[in-house]
């Protein structure tokens, strides 16, 4: 049963991939407890470790000029280097002891920012037109925005769609795929194709292929598959989240490990974004993104530990991430 959180609407803004123009709505915010739920169309807005779970439906096209979001003091500390280093040397020594094959750890970054996140969206659709954008206030929880580069689940008319993400790096100088980076994609690719092998016989995966997302380049594999009409969306993304890509390989050793040795609460960094329609349900993983508060943003940044990761390496992949929200931040 759907639990009133506000009497106060939430805010959505959303633009689709290399989408013409964002869309604005407001709408009715609930807390619910899983996906069964849903029985409507509208948002759904999942954290990583599925502890928070909101709908929003009663979707109403609104003015974004008349919209008035009251920004959250800020509530928390970035990440620090002793506290990332201590986290990824607890992910080495899982790795060596066969707990794990691979995990994503994450850090946060603080930046001063008093810019109103209107203007804010804007700027990131002006500057990412790829990317699925977002901007979503609730009340009482926080605002949130990103321009993630993942699409987790996209299912129209019988024909599911998705992709592997993984491996990273800079384009700023041209340099090869390491063995790392292919072997770090291969888990994710692996691991989804397996997870959607009971919903189809007929799975296809194209990649990898290089995939430029701002400042930084990722392998991508397009996966797709034709599913039968009794299999509902909330059952299939139900197994694909979390993925490899996002949490680690064993999924729930790697998510168990996350949980207990990460220093902050991801809230919904590497969770998920859901646009609910009658004829077609989209996902987007929840990457790229930063919490908004009156004077600051806070970023969340993350890459994949594998046996061989080199611990500065890893720190820098996060400063890269961290530039696609700068861009827009620094104007």
């Amino acid at each position: 049963m759907f639990q009133w959180i506000s009497k106060i609407k939430a805010f959505v803004a959303y633009r689709l991939p290399n989408g013409i123009s964002a869309h604005y709505f407001t709408g009715s915010l609930h807390v619910i407890r899983d996906l069964s739920e849903v029985n409507d169309e509208g948002v759904l807005f999942h954290s990583f470790d599925g502890s928070q779970l909101f709908f929003i439906d009663c979707l109403t096209s609104v003015d974004p000029e008349t919209v008035d979001l009251s920004l959250q003091q800020t509530a928390q500390t970035e990440t620090n280097r002793d506290e990332y280093n201590e986290t990824f040397h607890q992910f080495k020594a899982a790795i060596s002891d066969g707990t794990i094959q691979k995990a994503i750890l994450s850090r946060t970054k603080s930046v001063p920012c008093s810019k109103d996140p209107i203007l804010l969206f804007r700027d990131l659709n002006e500057n990412y037109p790829a990317t699925f954008n977002y901007l979503m206030h609730l009340p009482g929880t926080g605002t949130w925005m990103g321009a993630t580069p993942e699409l987790l689940l996209d299912i129209k008319d019988g024909r599911l769609t998705t992709m592997a993400v993984a491996g990273t790096k800079s384009n700023q100088v041209p340099t090869e795929w390491t063995e790392k980076e292919k072997e770090e994609h291969q888990y994710v690719t692996t691991d989804i194709v397996k997870k959607l092998s009971p919903f189809s016989s007929d799975i296809t995966a194209k990649g990898p292929a290089t995939y430029s997302a701002g400042p930084v380049d990722h392998l991508k594999t397009d996966i797709s598959a034709w599913i039968s009409s009794v299999y509902s969306w909330k059952a299939i993304v139900s197994v694909l989240h979390p993925t490899p890509a996002i949490c680690g390989t064993p999924t729930d050793a790697a998510q168990k490990l996350i949980l207990a040795t990460e220093k902050h609460n991801r809230k919904f960094y590497t969770g998920y974004i859901g646009i609910i329609g009658e004829q077609r349900q989209l996902f987007f993983v929840n990457l790229r993104c930063m919490e908004l508060f009156e004077d600051m943003a806070m970023l969340y940044l993350g890459g994949g530990i594998t046996a061989p990761s080199v611990l500065e390496d890893e720190w820098m992949e996060t400063e890269n991430k961290a530039k696609t929200l700068l861009r827009v931040l620094e104007v």
